[in-house]
């Protein structure tokens, strides 16, 4: 079963210097906590941007 959900781009703060950007430097997998699907356990994945910091 696969599920995709897409957003648009749009400017965020880096945690570091505070500076906003839309640039994109990569992208990692992230499993989410705790969901049941019938009677199977299943690891659901979100998939994050990773923003450069700028500065």
């Amino acid at each position: 079963m696969w599920f995709e959900r897409r957003t648009a781009v749009r400017k965020q703060k880096c945690p570091k210097c505070r500076k906003k950007t839309k640039r994109i430097h990569g992208y990692r997998w992230q499993s989410i906590q705790g969901s049941h699907v019938g009677n199977a356990t299943k690891t659901p994945l979100s998939l994050h941007r990773l923003w450069p910091c700028l500065f």
